[in-house]
């Protein structure tokens, strides 16, 4: 796999063998819907909670409670080694899945990384080792691996646990290279970003994006939900979307063993460490969950699948529209007008985006200030004028040390 210009993962079709491997098993290439009326999946249970050791929770993005479960995996010898999102080490992107096998790894890891994740290098280390593992990841990553157990005898042997991490829907590379810039950072100086950077003075969505130059010094933190709201804007107006997102229903990763995510509902948003909810699909997760619960290490608490779905509102409505289009492409059932202009309109926004950004400076420092622009018209809080005032030094910094990555 290598990234596209429009800063997505594609087949490197110079190295391709025509094998198949990649259509059979991408849930983007298949015609299964997801069923909306159990959009849980086949759950043993549905709980809400967070890891009871400080450094967890307050390292992690949403309680902790994924950090919790991957390390009592390796601790209890369930696995051999972990696959999680890290820091990449080869430089050609800023993220890469990575093999861990330790806890403090897997601490290390923690925290959200709103960025396309290549696997099959992980993987293929992990064939040649035969070591058992488990692996985070968004739902489709999961579906694939899913189907990928069912296609081959190595992976339905090594693989023990698959952890969804619930997903309204993915960002191209060029998300980051918009906040950064936003920021005041220039590509080609960006060392480093962290998404969700909480402030410890409000509730459960006070973070901010946070990017790093190479001489350690940092751009303005951008605000997820308040004061400006940049990078919160532009992920809920789905800029930077691939376009498979579009036609995917799956939100909470029906095909995982266990599934996670933030808990945004009104009782748990003024907890400043977090809270997490999960679906339970397995009986060895539930049994890990209750060890740890024993041992004091999470606190968890039944809660009704129907608060679950209603924490993620939002993603849900975008999810309808999804499984729509795919009945429709299907030829069983027409997308209503409305929902159908609002469809392309969003598809064609972020398709615009991702090529706006696949440029060289010039064109990159345009389209941050398109988006700047345009993001203040959708939110009607920011004026045009504040707006612009905001552009001058990042996109002064953009061009006079800009660059691709």
């Amino acid at each position: 796999m290598v990234l596209s210009p429009q800063g997505l993962y594609v087949p490197d079709l110079e190295h391709c063998s025509n094998c198949g491997a990649c259509a059979a098993v991408c849930p983007a290439c298949a015609d299964d819907i997801v069923d909306l009326d159990n959009s849980l999946g086949s759950s043993v249970a549905t709980l809400v909670g967070y890891s009871r050791l400080d450094e967890e929770r307050q390292r992690s993005s949403s309680g902790g409670l994924a950090t919790r479960v991957l390390k009592s995996l390796i601790e209890r010898d369930d696995v051999d080694a972990a696959v999680v999102a890290t820091a990449s080490r080869s430089g050609t992107a800023l993220f890469e899945a990575a093999v861990v096998t330790t806890p403090d790894e897997i601490q290390n890891a923690a925290g959200s990384k709103y960025y396309p994740i290549e696997f099959s290098g992980a993987l293929r280390e992990l064939r040649a080792s035969g070591q058992r593992f488990a692996v985070i990841g968004v739902p489709c990553v999961i579906t694939a691996l899913r189907r990928g157990m069912q296609r081959y005898p190595w992976l339905r042997d090594q693989c023990k646990c698959l952890i969804a991490l619930a997903c309204g829907h993915l960002v191209s590379t060029h998300y980051t290279t918009f906040l950064a810039a936003a920021s005041g950072v220039a590509p080609r100086d960006l060392r480093e970003v962290v998404y969700r950077r909480g402030t410890g003075t409000r509730g459960a969505g006070d973070f901010k994006f946070v990017a790093t130059r190479a001489d350690g010094t940092t751009g303005e933190e951008l605000p997820f939900s308040s004061g400006g709201g940049i990078p919160g804007a532009v992920w809920t107006a789905r800029l930077f979307t691939p376009g498979a997102c579009f036609r995917c229903a799956d939100l909470f990763g029906v095909d995982a063993d266990l599934s996670l995510m933030d808990a945004w509902l009104p009782e748990y948003l003024e907890e400043r460490d977090g809270t997490s909810l999960a679906v339970v699909r397995s009986q060895h997760m539930q049994e890990l969950l209750e060890a740890e619960r024993t041992a004091a290490r999470v606190h968890l608490e039944p809660i009704a699948p129907e608060r679950v779905i209603k924490s993620q509102a939002g993603a849900m409505a975008n999810r309808t529209v999804a499984a729509a289009v795919r009945r429709l492409e299907a030829g069983g059932e027409r997308l209503p007008l409305r929902e159908g202009v609002r469809f392309r309109w969003q598809r064609m926004r972020s398709d615009l985006s991702n090529r706006l950004f696949s440029g060289g400076p010039l064109r990159q420092a345009v389209g941050v200030r398109l988006v700047l622009t345009w993001i203040g018209a959708y939110r009607g809080g920011l004026r045009l004028r504040s707006v612009a005032s905001r552009l001058s030094r990042p996109l002064r910094a953009f061009l006079a040390r800009g660059g691709e990555r």
